[in-house]
């Protein structure tokens, strides 16, 4: 029991998948949340006039992305239900589901208006048809074992599948005695298995998606959920665990919440991962035609770079080494600005390490650039081990030392300066080890802003205290530093 009489009647759960602090119910009068796995509760305002919540869905690949389907209206929160808008209009939202397969396709049955579906993570919202307008939906099932693979329950139509990703359904109800279906789920361990709950009858299975039904228990029940709980695995591995944490980063930026606004780092992540490779190029082309961001447009254009190595088309090869001849980025004026800037540096001239001095942006050939790059980044490596950084212990700046020798420990091709990266890795996550308190940077810091010092978790090092070490949580979208930290710790795409 955590709630009290003022939350009384949850209509629907959803935790955060990224956050599993993080907790949401659905409410006759709105939206709570918890962040502390229910020991307190704060309701959200949603904005709208009618407030009965019946169905709420967190998105799975994003921290803090929530749906709420309530009556009248269908709500989209992007920053953990701070503000919500509308992205959809209905009688009544009865439930959610998204697609284990693609996370950006969505559905959402309504007790008046048949069933939508929204193909961009929720943003836009469309009706779905050949599913009847005029019954009460209840719930809608993606099989997680057939893609394309639908299933619907329908008041007064019973049980409707699609095998098509719901291009066309045909209704499945013969061995149900009736068709006042309250819910359907598919088996997630069992290809075909479907099952269906009809009011005060039973719930009933099908092992052919719906073609043949029979009784399989809780006799003359009303049953309003079918859950499916995994069977208990072996305890996670260390490796195991961090490996996963690597994986759903760059699978959050793989899925961008706006297509249209992409830029290198959703380029990065599907190079990470092989996919839409012929997007990846085409993209990479565009956002080359203006190159800016100094020294933070370098470290992001060398993770492309490497990871794209195979696998970027010849027109996206040559435009990324145009810009790196036509733009010239500033140098910085801090530590970690040099500090990316000659990580770029070495690995772009170790990558092409013939080019003479007019192909590179400064005018210094490969050789040249490499030699002043190394020199460089080893005199930084002394300096901090002798008399420590200039920028120390910061709570964001932190990232980008992290990210920058990880670059060096996967991509570097000399062998000391590999091993030396790896070590001053473990420099920095042994000095952020001993000044943490459950993922959060205690202590005297360097270069912290004012919100960080009031919220100590709002800060790049949570992101790194809970991938690293699993503690704490992440910040919503994880940032940037992680991000490439992540594709370039190469366990990502070989894990």
């Amino acid at each position: 029991m955590t709630t009290d009489e003022t939350m009384t009647e949850l209509r629907d759960l959803s935790v955060d998948a990224q956050q599993p602090d993080h907790v949401y119910i659905a409410l006759p009068d709105g939206v709570a949340v918890s962040r502390d796995q229910g020991a307190s509760w704060r309701r959200l305002e949603l904005g709208v006039p009618r407030r009965f919540v019946k169905t709420i869905r967190v998105d799975r690949t994003r921290a803090g992305r929530v749906l709420a389907g309530a009556e009248q209206a269908l709500l989209v929160s992007e920053d953990a239900g701070a503000s919500w808008r509308v992205v959809a209009r209905g009688d009544l939202f009865t439930d959610l589901a998204q697609s284990p397969q693609e996370p950006q396709w969505w559905l959402a049955t309504l007790q008046r208006g048949g069933l939508m579906e929204s193909r961009d993570g929720g943003r836009t919202w469309r009706r779905v048809d050949g599913v009847p307008g005029d019954c009460t939906l209840y719930n809608a099932a993606f099989d997680p074992l057939e893609a394309g693979r639908l299933a619907v329950a329908a008041w007064g139509a019973g049980v409707l599948v699609s095998e098509d990703g719901g291009r066309t359904w045909s209704a499945r109800n013969q061995g149900l005695p009736s068709a006042r279906v309250w819910r359907v789920a598919f088996d997630p361990g069992r290809r075909g298995r479907l099952f269906a709950a009809l009011l005060e009858e039973a719930v009933f299975v099908s092992d052919d998606a719906g073609r043949r039904w029979r009784r399989d228990g809780v006799e003359g029940s009303m049953v309003y959920d079918l859950v499916f709980v995994p069977r208990a695995r072996p305890a996670a591995t260390r490796e195991e665990a961090f490996r996963d944490r690597l994986r759903r980063v760059v699978e959050h930026y793989a899925h961008p919440a706006d297509p249209s606004a992409t830029g290198y780092q959703h380029v990065a992540a599907k190079l990470c991962l092989r996919r839409d490779l012929e997007w990846a190029s085409r993209r990479l082309i565009e956002l080359l035609e203006e190159p800016h961001g100094d020294m933070f447009w370098m470290f992001q254009a060398t993770a492309v770079a490497f990871l794209g190595r195979e696998t970027l088309s010849a027109d996206a090869q040559a435009a990324l080494r145009r810009a790196w001849k036509s733009y010239h980025p500033f140098r910085g004026d801090t530590e970690n600005h040099w500090l990316l800037y000659y990580t770029s540096l070495y690995l772009m001239s170790q990558l092409w390490p013939d080019l003479p001095a007019d192909a590179w942006f400064n005018g210094k050939d490969s050789r040249t650039n490499h030699r002043e790059a190394d020199r460089w980044i080893r005199r930084w490596m002394e300096t901090t081990l002798d008399d420590g950084q200039g920028e120390y212990d910061s709570t964001h700046y932190m990232g980008l030392y992290l990210l920058s020798m990880s670059y060096l420990a996967e991509w570097a091709a000399d062998t000391e300066m590999r091993q030396r990266a790896r070590m001053m890795l473990e420099w920095l996550m042994a000095d952020y080890a001993a000044e943490n308190l459950n993922g959060l940077h205690v202590g005297a810091h360097a270069r912290a802003d004012d919100r960080s010092v009031l919220e100590k978790w709002r800060a790049v090092s949570s992101d790194f205290g809970w991938l690293l070490f699993g503690l704490g949580y992440p910040l919503p979208g994880y940032s940037y530093p992680l991000f490439y930290y992540a594709v370039s710790a190469g366990l990502a795409a070989r894990g």
